[in-house]
């Protein structure tokens, strides 16, 4: 029998939708749709924006579903050259929150994640332990990775080796 999650949600309860529009049309849905700038996190509302490219956002919500968040894409997007997909079962929020979190992510990308450098709210596409992630600053030493679902497992391995390494070195 398959995998599937319950509701499209994610562990952390999130449902993702991803939104790719025609470079042309990227400023003017940011506008329609208060969507964050380039490598930063907006809220707004029930939706939280994450932007990683010039024309890319994944939208959260703990809220609404994934259909309700692809019905106001279509609302406000109609004129505009769009792609939105539904991503709750593609992706996982992992949370990183500890006194060595900087260093532990630090350690498994080239990223300069020092906090005078990626400030709360920023966020960018990079790879960390040789695979592609989406890392959100949400304060010091606290993380939220998005990670492909198949990457899950892995990841969380690779953090918990990390940290036992960061741990041996500080000893």
């Amino acid at each position: 029998m398959p995998n599937t999650r319950a509701n499209n949600l994610d562990a952390d309860g999130l449902t993702f939708v991803m939104l790719r529009l025609d470079a042309r049309d990227a400023e003017k849905a940011k506008h329609r749709m208060n969507l964050a700038s380039v490598n930063e996190v907006l809220k707004n509302g029930q939706i939280e924006s994450i932007c990683f490219g010039p024309s890319r956002w994944v939208l959260t919500s703990e809220s609404l579903s994934a259909a309700e968040i692809l019905v106001l894409i279509g609302e406000r997007l109609a004129s505009l050259v769009y792609h939105a997909t539904d991503y709750a079962s593609a992706l996982e929020s992992m949370t990183l929150k500890s006194k060595q979190a900087t260093e532990i992510i630090a350690s498994g990308t080239g990223l300069d994640i020092r906090p005078e450098v990626f400030k709360d709210g920023d966020c960018a596409r990079t790879r960390l332990a040789n695979i592609p992630v989406i890392i959100i600053v949400r304060s010091e030493n606290h993380f939220n990775l998005l990670v492909d679902y198949g990457y899950r497992r892995y990841l969380s391995d690779w953090l918990a080796d990390a940290a036992e390494i960061a741990d041996l070195v500080k000893a």
